[in-house]
């Protein structure tokens, strides 16, 4: 593991040092003998139950939505950790994803959507980073634009949250 983030009780929150994207965290109670991993986005501020593996007691759904719920609130750890751990052999998880971009007032002035199923007009990721001091997230799109997104303020949808 790369290191604990935080504890809830006996619940271990963690970033596997061997993991893949997309971006998550694994919880643990080692003494009830269950995992459930908690996915997080870079460009919005949704988190949710990715997945669970249980070897013994299964924990209630009040114990797992504390847990999301403890995600949501340490999302800019959550997104830091997953960079310094990740950043430079997986990135976060949006390469060869497909994005469309629309311009709004205020913020980055345009938002920015990672769809399941993108419209035509969507353009293809080829590099994806992230600055953690600046919580920005930077794009580079196969029609040769650069996107500078600040991290929570955009949309990605995932099959699994």
């Amino acid at each position: 593991m790369a290191g604990t983030l935080f504890w809830i009780d006996a619940i271990q929150v963690f970033i596997g040092a061997e993991d893949h994207p997309p971006p998550h965290v694994h919880a643990v109670h080692s003494g009830d003998g269950w995992v459930a991993r908690f996915r997080f986005s870079f460009l919005s501020d949704v988190t949710g139950l990715y997945r669970f593996r249980r070897r013994g007691r299964r924990p209630t759904t009040a114990i797992l939505e504390q847990v999301a719920d403890a995600v949501m609130a340490n999302l800019p750890a959550c997104r830091e950790n997953w960079w310094a751990t990740h950043g430079s052999r997986h990135e976060i998880g949006l390469i060869n994803r497909r994005v469309e971009t629309r311009g709004i007032a205020g913020g980055d002035g345009f938002l920015a959507k990672v769809s399941l199923k993108p419209r035509l007009a969507a353009v293809g990721i080829v590099a994806a980073s992230y600055d953690p001091d600046s919580g920005k997230v930077s794009l580079t799109l196969a029609d040769g634009r650069m996107l500078s997104l600040t991290a929570g303020q955009h949309i990605e949808e995932a099959e699994e949250w």
